[in-house]
């Protein structure tokens, strides 16, 4: 028991009360009351003995009583021995007389507030509604945290206190640039809930009979705070919306408890105030359930550590406050969070694909194959599907919908985990690796004791990527020093008569610092996750669990992935299905892709389905929401009807093509055609994806296909996906243009305004192929819970309409057609109907925010232009074209590649960029200090920090304008014109690392050229560098043009270790064979290095 002196002789009403302050406490456990309650009296069991005339008799204001005031009782007391924690008023103040006892090291506190229905004798009500209240809390939890904010934090919360702590996390959260007050949703490791109405209280009515029968006798009441308790009431919604998306986010436990018995005493009262369906979240995978034996008032007041409620309390309260001891101090916390960040990867959250349209998607969780087998709770379910039919979105929706939740019959802890591969992102988005590295990822951010069981592999791991570091950071260390190897100090500057070298001397200043001084957080910088690690580490994570569990894997796209890696994936799938069967974890696996994709796993029949045979209900809801209901001013709804079953007919379930063909129908409404004319033009639309994309090119006008072709090349050439910020600025500083400032160019009339603008010149140019996707959204957007999908929409059509709206307010004229000037004067006429009731006054580009990107509309249409005929589609209408005949040429090589010219184009505009006024100091400054290759975009980074926000286009170009050179030079573009923008400004044997790390043979030839005596083994790096990179990474023109200007083909001169050893090594045939033709040799002695050379041995 806690000692006296800590115990406080009187409990505030209002704020917080200290109850037990260990010297140095682990976490803290905040109890908070509900509705009618008290800071003391809601968590104190009275065990003084009533007569049997006040206990059963009474009249109703007495009963009403019991309803309203914090110590009624339920039922007939059960007998129980007296507890030594009784005080001397024979009550039980279980927080402050028990729990000291089970978590010592947890310091304690209760926190009051004013939620009486009505104050009887105590004075008026407060008015504060649970806003207020949680407000208040996270206002003082913050002051009384001083010091220690990062300390975990466990809250106990009775009734409405649940919601006003649920409100305080959400606050939290957005207290944008507060870090204090984030610092409590951050520290937050458990929440407990008692009779909480997370979905509302059908005993509302109850309640407001009392208040309003306190008023009656003048009394003030606030009726605010209970109002929040209707059933599904507006604000309880909108709280359950944003908590769920914070449950999601966030990695604390939830314990629910819900009441057994109901009020007794008064006629109508024996129903339970808070029923289980609503004292729960509704989250298996993070949420314990279980039930006190008491009614809704006597569910947090134990007798003792006798109690049963009591155990079941403490015991989990124990536990979690013990793991924290053990395992989250501040040093392992930090160490977890550096390990978590070091498997992060980019997108795992794919922006790439849409959000469901809005009531679509759902037909999946009444789908009999679908719910056999996520109740079954094993194997693997496959969802086959067209290109476009659906599948990507809806495996989005069923990944992050709790109406997945409520199939699972169980109440296991549940880890659901995702990936979406992608031909259209990144190659961080196809490979094996990146799978493995994103799904551990998932497992550990939700599963603490998943962390602790893996951490001896973690840490061995670490230490070996941490050596592999320090030796790295040795040798970069030699790399720099100017004085020769060879060279002996000395007497005077060895008095010790060592025979160290100079070099060796050195030696301690360029080490890191020894082992003991680094942190864990310093050496994860060091960590490189293979796949062959990452499949040792999720194995174990299934094979060592303890404890059943339940997994659900939703893999999209599998044909999307790297062709190489493809059959490695479903190896490793395997390999996990067979460890599951060896563990509690029960798997789930949820595939998705074409159907012709060959998939090696045994998946029977019954746990497939197609898209095409189900999605006909979700393309009706969008042509329905987008074509019938917008048009019902304009036309009859079963004229609209009969063509929306034509959509539907010749889409075949191909929901891209209804994306694509809505719109053009929606166009020709608003310009008043005929319906006899949107018939004729619905059934000249091809029903091919391929043929669509075809017509939508062929529309392009002649004046802009330039233009055209340029964005298209961006965006699938692009890397990573661009910004819309820095697709404006990569389309207005093309090579060769007039602006030497940005100051020039927004002076100038062909300035494209940020936002609204440039989105409706994406739409007007590519006629929706290409779309902007918004990940910055209005407040009201930000505040629904992610399960609560925002309607997808194609995007073209609410682009335009926003730009429209901007376009009036700024005054702009966009170049248009006299079809989309038509439906301008239109809509300026009309009020807008959108479907997100934006008022014209709402500032429209708020949603074209900082994370906004620039895609193809799908994959299937990047895939046109790639690997299709798209850019030859373009390239015919430019040939035919009158005014861009003369820029044919310099839009595609010599062999007709637009892919080629694309990424020199790409690289030149990165370039052209860089000489900017306002960055080419900084460029020149930093390529002027690069020592060697390796640390050229590191260097060069300063540049993005310096003028990033100013220059967006910067933080794309620095670490990619030589990857998009490469590619250009390895398609057979001359890449010099590059070169000879910085031959000024580096030093020649940087260039020559530079060219051979990047295979960029033109820039050597053009080096040999300008620099006749250049030595291409000794590039003010280790003797023989450039010959061993050219090896290592298989360039095998660089090792031919090596060879031939004079370079060693062994690759050095300072070891045994020759390139042919190397290639023999690898089981490289074609490389062994390479350098035998060439003179290599597998040995050969030590070698004395030229005088003034560097080497290694």
């Amino acid at each position: 028991m806690a000692p006296k002196e800590c115990i406080p002789s009187h409990v505030t009403d209002t704020g917080f009360t200290v109850l037990h302050n260990p010297p140095d406490p682990c976490a803290d456990i905040i109890f908070i009351h509900g509705l009618q309650g008290h800071p003391k009296n809601t968590w104190t069991k009275k065990l003084a003995i009533k007569s049997k005339q006040q206990k059963v008799s009474g009249n109703f204001s007495t009963r009403l009583g019991r309803i309203l005031k914090s110590g009624s009782q339920s039922g007939p007391s059960q007998p129980c021995p007296i507890p030594e924690s009784l005080s001397s008023d024979g009550s039980v103040f279980w927080p402050e007389s028990c729990l000291p006892e089970d978590c010592p090291s947890a310091r304690i506190a209760t926190w009051g507030y004013n939620s009486a229905v009505t104050r009887f004798f105590k004075g008026p009500t407060n008015q504060n509604t649970f806003y207020d209240h949680a407000n208040d809390l996270l206002m003082d939890l913050n002051r009384l945290r001083k010091g220690h904010r990062e300390r975990p934090l466990i809250f106990a919360a009775h009734s409405l206190g649940g919601l006003i702590v649920k409100q305080a996390l959400c606050d939290s959260k957005s207290a944008t640039g507060n870090e204090e007050l984030k610092l409590v949703v951050e520290s937050t490791k458990a929440i407990f809930f008692f009779g909480t109405p997370h979905r509302g209280s059908s005993f509302e009515a109850w309640g407001r009979l009392a208040q309003g029968i306190a008023a009656a006798v003048f009394f003030d009441t606030n009726g605010r705070s209970i109002g929040h308790l209707a059933v599904n009431g507006e604000n309880l919604a909108q709280l359950e919306k944003s908590f769920g998306k914070l449950l999601y986010e966030r990695k604390f436990q939830i314990h629910s408890f819900h009441e057994s018995l109901g009020l007794m005493g008064v006629k109508g009262l024996n129903a339970r105030v808070v029923e289980p369906w609503s004292a729960s979240v509704g989250d298996p995978g993070r949420e314990k359930t279980d039930t006190i034996d008491a009614n809704h008032m006597d569910m947090c007041r134990f007798n003792g550590p006798a109690d049963r409620g009591y155990q079941k309390v403490s015991a989990e309260l124990r536990e979690l406050v013990e793991g924290v001891e053990g395992q989250f101090s501040e040093t392992s916390q930090e160490d977890y969070d550096a390990f978590l960040y070091s498997f992060q990867i980019p997108e795992v959250d794919p922006q790439h694909v849409s959000d469901p349209y809005e009531n679509t998607g759902n037909w999946i969780f009444s789908n009999a194959r679908f719910r056999s087998w996520i109740r079954d709770e094993h194997g693997v379910f496959w969802i086959k599907g067209k290109p476009g039919s659906g599948k990507s979105t809806l495996m989005k929706h069923l990944s992050t919908s709790r109406n997945l939740d409520k199939l699972i019959l169980t109440p296991r802890s549940l880890v659901k985990t995702k990936f979406f591969f992608t031909s259209g992102g990144s190659h961080l988005d196809q490979t094996l690796a990146s799978f493995l590295q994103s799904i551990l990822y998932q497992i550990l951010k939700q599963r603490n004791d998943c962390y602790q069981r893996l951490l001896p592999q973690l840490h061995a791991h670490l230490k070996k990527c941490w050596e592999a570091e320090c030796k790295r950071r040795w040798k970069n260390s030699l790399d720099s020093m100017k004085q020769p190897a060879a060279s002996q100090p000395n007497e005077d500057q060895n008095p010790q008569g060592s025979s160290q070298t100079k070099a060796q001397t050195k030696k301690a200043d360029f080490m890191p610092k020894e082992e003991k001084h680094y942190t864990t957080k310093e050496k994860c910088v060091s960590l490189v996750w293979d796949a062959q690690t990452l499949t040792i580490l999720l194995l174990s994570a299934v094979e060592e669990e303890k404890i059943t569990s339940r997994m659900l894997l939703f893999i999209d796209a599998l044909d999307e992935c790297r062709e190489a890696d493809r059959d490695l994936v479903q190896n490793f799938l395997k390999r996990l299905l067979a460890a599951s069967k060896k563990s509690p974890v029960i798997l789930d696996i949820c595939i998705s892709s074409r159907p012709d994709t060959a998939i090696d796993i045994v998946i029977d029949e019954e746990r497939t389905i197609l898209m095409q045979e189900h999605n006909e209900s979700d393309i009706l809801t969008f042509v329905d929401g987008e074509l019938i209901s917008r048009s019902l001013n304009l036309r009859g709804r079963d004229q609209y009807q009969a063509l929306a079953r034509r959509v539907i007919e010749k889409s075949d379930g191909i929901f891209l093509w209804v994306l694509l063909v809505v719109p053009r129908l929606r166009n020709a409404i608003r310009s008043g055609e005929r319906m006899s004319t949107l018939t004729d033009l619905l059934e000249e639309l091809p029903e091919r994806l391929e043929d669509l994309f075809r017509n939508i090119i062929g529309r392009v006008s002649d004046n802009h296909l330039v233009e055209t072709i340029r964005m298209i090349q961006l965006v699938v050439l692009a890397e990573r996906p661009l910004t819309l910020e820095e697709f404006r600025h990569a389309i207005s500083f093309p090579p060769g243009c007039p602006y030497l400032s940005l100051e020039d160019w927004e002076k100038s009339d062909e300035f494209i305004e940020p936002g609204a603008q440039v989105a409706q010149l994406i739409e007007s140019r590519t006629g929706g192929l290409l779309e902007v996707r918004t990940s910055v959204h209005s407040r009201r957007e930000e505040q629904q819970d992610n399960t609560q999908y925002r309607p997808f929409r194609y995007h073209s059509l609410n682009l335009r309409r926003k730009a429209m709206n901007a376009g009036a307010r700024l005054k702009y004229k966009f170049q248009s057609s006299a079809n989309e000037s038509a439906l301008l004067s239109t809509h300026m006429e009309q009020k807008d109907d959108s479907a997100d009731g934006d008022s014209e006054d709402t500032e429209d580009y708020e949603e074209f925010g900082p994370g906004s990107t620039v895609r193809m509309l799908h994959d299937t249409a990047k895939h046109f232009f790639l690997q299709g005929s798209g850019f030859e589609q373009l390239a015919q209408l430019l040939t035919k074209s009158k005014h861009a005949q003369s820029a044919h040429s310099t839009l595609k090589s010599l062999d007709g590649s637009y892919l080629a010219m694309g990424h020199a184009y790409f690289a030149e505009t990165c370039l052209n960029y860089f000489r900017l006024d306002g960055i080419v100091h900084h460029f020149v400054s930093a390529l002027s200090k690069v020592i060697s290759f390796s640390d050229v975009n590191v260097t060069l980074n300063t540049c993005v920090a310096l003028e990033g926000n100013r220059y967006p286009l910067l933080r794309y170009g620095i670490p990619n304008w030589l990857d998009h050179a490469r590619k250009a030079d390895e398609m057979g573009i001359d890449q010099a014109s590059l070169l000879h923008h910085v031959i000024r400004r580096a030093k020649p044997e940087v260039l020559v690392g530079i060219a051979v790390e990047n295979n960029l043979l033109s820039w050597l030839v053009c080096l040999k050229s300008c620099f006749p005596s250049l030595d291409f083994d000794t590039p003010s790096l280790s003797y023989g560098w450039p010959m061993r990179t050219a090896v290592k990474k298989r360039y095998f023109r660089i090792i031919h043009f090596l060879i031939d200007a004079g370079a060693n083909p062994n690759g050095t001169s300072g070891g045994p270790e020759t390139t042919l050893k190397h290639a023999c090594r690898d089981a490289d045939d074609e490389m062994r064979l390479c350098l035998l033709s060439r003179g290599a040799k597998l040995d050969q002695p030590y070698l004395i290095a030229p005088e003034g050379m560097i080497i290694r041995l």
